[in-house]
């Protein structure tokens, strides 16, 4: 049995394409978890004809208290594509607030459930899974979760990560900060490529 985690999920756009390549839809030797943090995605219309696939309405973060996160009004070609394109506060730039800096098209500031992404993967490798995947796409958080992942040997877990850095949101990150993390996570093991 293997293990897809779509961390980002929008409107299964990434969901889509990564089945394209895994066959994982729908296929017994797949068990499929993805977590959006905008409650104005609509989960329950992502990827419906999919049986073995469970969502959450949860930020991708390093603990569960909860963390204020920021609406964005822009929209994506990939969502008119969807059908998506009519619904309020769906947009493709909605992160975390406090990586919001460089974002001035905000609508509105919320809390949302956060879940501990390190305990998550520990709880799901005692299933003895064959593999994990991850795909992250998390506007920002990337960097906070991955650094925790590593500092608490947790990152092992993964056997492939497949993540869009956000660098261009802050001071302190850059093209050779991402260099420098990738490398530690592969040096724990887990095979990494880029998104988008």
């Amino acid at each position: 049995m293997k293990l897809f985690i779509d961390c980002g999920t929008n409107m299964g756009q990434g969901l889509k394409e990564f089945d394209e390549k895994l066959k994982m839809f729908n296929n017994p030797e797949w068990e499929i978890e993805s977590f959006e943090a905008n409650p104005g995605v609509p989960l329950d219309e992502v990827c419906t004809d999919v049986k073995n696939l469970k969502k959450f309405n949860k930020a991708v973060w390093i603990n569960e208290d909860g963390i204020e996160f920021t609406l964005q009004s822009s929209k994506g070609p990939g969502l008119t594509k969807l059908g998506f394109d009519n619904i309020p506060n769906i947009g493709t730039g909605s992160r975390i607030s406090a990586f919001d800096k460089y974002m001035p098209k905000k609508m509105k500031t919320i809390t949302v459930p956060t879940f501990n992404f390190a305990k998550y993967l520990v709880e799901k490798s005692k299933n003895n899974y064959d593999e994990i995947h991850c795909k992250m796409d998390i506007e920002g958080a990337e960097f906070e979760v991955l650094r925790y992942l590593v500092k608490y040997n947790v990152s092992r877990l993964l056997n492939y990560l497949c993540v869009e850095t956000h660098e261009r949101f802050f001071d302190n990150e850059s093209a050779q900060t991402v260099r420098e993390l990738v490398s530690d996570l592969r040096k724990r093991g887990t095979i990494v490529s880029m998104w988008k």
